[in-house]
C-alpha cells in the first residue's frame, strides 16, 4: 500500500510559505495605520484652541435670530425706563427749585426751620400706667381712683353710679377730663354673663353709625371695653335721668307723654336696623340725654338683646327660657316661652305707652300670676280698655290693631305706624321743641293722668334694673338716677 506521508509533508510544506504571506501582509496593514493616525494627531495639533464647528440646522437659526431680537427689544425698553427716569428727575429738580425759592421768599431756611410755638402745640397726653391690680371697698365695690385702660385711653374710677344684679355702673374720667359710663361685670362665666352680647351689638352699632351717619341716633356710643381678672367693663356715653324717674318725680303733660312715646318708637327701630331685638322694652329702659341732647330719648340697657330673625327656618320658634322681660311689659310671645321677634318689641312699646299716658292702667299691673297676666294681656287685644286708651290719642287703637297683625317674623310697616303718631302730634299741635317739665326743675308729686306708682311686691325680670346716677343737663356737678 501506499503511503500517504508525502502528502502530508508537501501540504506541511506549503504551510509556513502562507503563513509568512499573511504576516507580511499584516506588517503591511500596521504600516498603514501608523501613517493615517500620525495625520490625525498632526491635525488635531493645529486644531488645538480652534472653536469646533457644528452643523447648524435651519431651527438653531432661528432661535438665534429669536434671541437677537429679543435683546434688541431689552435694549429698546432699558432705553425708554432710561428716558423715563431723566424725566421724572427732571420734575424732580424743578419742584426743588419752585419749594427753594419759595423759602427764599418766606425768608425760611432749610437748615433751621421755625420753630413751633409752645402755644400752638396741642397738650401731649401723659403716657399710659400699666393696669392696676383690682381694688375693692368695704361694700366690695371698685376702689375710687382706680384706673383703666381701654384702647388708647386710661380712665379713673370717679364713683358708684348704680348698682344691679348683674352688675354695677361706675362714673369715670379720662385723661382730657371726659367722662363716661363704665359698666361692670364680676365674675360671671358662659351663660351667666350678659356682658358679651351686649358688647357685641354696640360694636356692630358704632360700625352702622360709622357707616351712615343717621343710624342708631338714639342708641348710645361705646368707646371700649376691656377686662382685669374676673372683672368685665366697657364704656358707653354719659346720659340723664330714665324715663321712669322722671314721669314717677314730674307731673307731664299730654304733650310730653305723646313726644316721649315717639321717641321711644324711634329708640325701638334704630335697634331693629342695626340687626337687634331688645326683649325689654319699659320706661326704665329709656334715658334722657344731656346738654344739647336734653330732648332726646335713648334706648339702653342691651344686655338681652338677640339678632332680629327674618326667616322661621333660620331660628328656633321656642326660647330656652321660660320668660324673659318684665311682667308689666313684657309680650305674650314671653309668656308662653317663644323666641321673641321685632313685633314683641313693639307690643312692649305700647305697654309701656299707656303706662306713661294712664299710669296704673294696664289691667294686669296688680296682678302676679302670670298665666292670668297672658290671658290679660290676649283680652287687651280682643277688647281694648276704653278706660286706657280713652287718656290717649285716638290714633293708638289704630296702632294697636297694626302690632297685632304683624307676623312672627314679618317686618314690621315702621312708616306706617310713625306716620299715625305724627298725625296724633299734628292734631294736639305739639311742639318738639319746648322744654320738658324736668328742664324746669320744679318737681311735683303727681304724674299725668294719676298717681304714678308701682306695687311694693311687683316682681322683678330676669335682669334686675340698676339706677345709675348721671349729670343733670346743664349742671356738670348735679348727678341723677337712671336705669340701664
Amino acid at each position: 500500500m501506499k503511503k500517504r506521508s508525502s502528502g502530508t509533508k508537501n501540504e506541511a510544506k506549503k504551510k509556513p510559505n502562507g503563513d509568512r504571506s499573511r504576516k507580511g501582509e499584516r506588517s503591511k496593514c500596521c504600516g498603514a495605520d501608523d501613517k493615517s493616525n500620525r495625520r490625525r494627531n498632526s491635525i488635531r495639533q493645529k486644531n488645538k484652541g480652534k472653536p469646533k464647528h457644528s452643523r447648524k440646522t435651519k431651527e438653531d437659526s432661528r432661535s438665534a435670530e429669536e434671541a437677537k431680537e429679543k435683546e434688541k427689544e431689552k435694549e429698546k425698553k432699558k432705553e425708554k425706563d432710561a428716558d423715563k427716569k431723566k424725566e421724572k428727575d427732571k420734575d424732580k429738580d424743578k419742584d426743588k427749585e419752585k419749594k427753594k425759592s419759595r423759602r427764599k421768599k418766606n425768608g425760611i431756611s432749610r437748615m433751621h426751620p421755625p420753630s413751633p410755638s409752645p402755644a400752638n402745640e396741642p397738650p401731649k397726653p401723659p403716657p399710659l400706667q400699666p393696669q392696676e391690680k383690682l381694688r375693692f371697698d368695704n361694700d366690695k365695690k371698685l376702689a375710687m381712683g382706680l384706673k383703666f385702660t381701654v384702647k388708647d385711653m386710661e380712665v379713673t374710677v370717679l364713683k358708684l353710679l348704680g348698682s344691679g344684679g348683674f352688675g354695677d355702673v361706675y362714673l369715670v374720667e379720662d385723661q382730657k377730663q371726659s367722662r363716661y359710663a363704665m359698666k361692670t361685670e364680676y365674675d360671671r362665666v358662659g351663660s351667666a354673663s350678659r356682658m358679651k352680647m351686649e358688647v357685641k351689638a354696640y360694636d356692630k352699632i358704632n360700625k352702622a353709625k360709622k357707616a351712615n351717619a343717621g343710624c342708631g341716633s338714639r342708641l348710645l356710643s361705646f368707646f371700649g371695653s376691656g377686662a382685669v381678672e374676673n372683672l368685665k367693663f366697657f364704656l358707653m356715653s354719659l346720659v340723664g335721668p330714665s324715663v321712669e324717674d322722671l314721669i314717677v318725680k314730674y307731673e307731664i303733660c299730654y304733650g310730653t307723654a305723646l313726644r316721649l312715646s315717639i321717641e321711644c318708637f324711634d329708640g325701638i327701630v334704630d335697634l331693629h336696623n342695626c340687626g337687634f331685638v331688645h326683649r325689654d322694652i319699659k320706661p326704665e329702659n329709656y334715658s334722657i340725654g344731656l346738654n344739647e341732647e336734653r330732648r332726646k330719648v335713648y334706648l339702653v340697657d342691651l344686655g338681652m338683646v338677640v339678632r332680629v330673625i327674618d326667616d322661621k327656618e333660620k331660628g328656633p320658634l321656642t326660647s330656652k327660657y321660660d320668660f324673659i322681660g318684665t311682667q308689666l311689659y313684657a309680650p305674650r310671645t314671653s309668656h308662653l316661652g317663644n323666641v321673641q321677634t321685632r313685633r314683641d318689641d313693639l307690643e312692649s312699646w305700647l305697654y309701656s305707652c299707656v303706662d306713661i299716658f294712664a299710669p296704673n292702667k294696664l289691667p294686669w299691673s296688680r296682678e302676679h300670676d302670670r298665666h292670668k297676666i297672658l290671658e290679660l294681656k290676649e283680652e287687651f287685644f280682643r277688647n281694648p280698655p276704653k278706660d286706657a286708651l280713652s287718656q290717649m290719642p285716638s290714633q293708638f287703637e289704630d296702632i294697636l290693631k297694626k302690632i297685632d297683625s304683624i307676623g312672627i317674623h314679618e317686618k314690621p310697616d315702621y312708616k306706617a305706624l310713625h306716620e299715625l303718631l305724627e298725625q296724633a302730634a299734628k292734631d294736639e299741635e305739639i311742639d318738639f321743641d319746648e322744654p320738658f317739665e324736668w328742664e324746669m326743675g320744679e318737681a311735683k308729686k303727681n304724674g299725668f293722668g294719676g298717681d304714678k306708682k308701682k306695687p311694693e311686691d311687683e316682681p322683678d325680670c330676669e335682669n334686675t334694673q340698676m339706677s345709675v346716677l348721671m349729670q343733670q343737663p346743664n349742671n356738670d356737678a348735679a348727678a341723677k338716677a337712671i336705669a340701664l
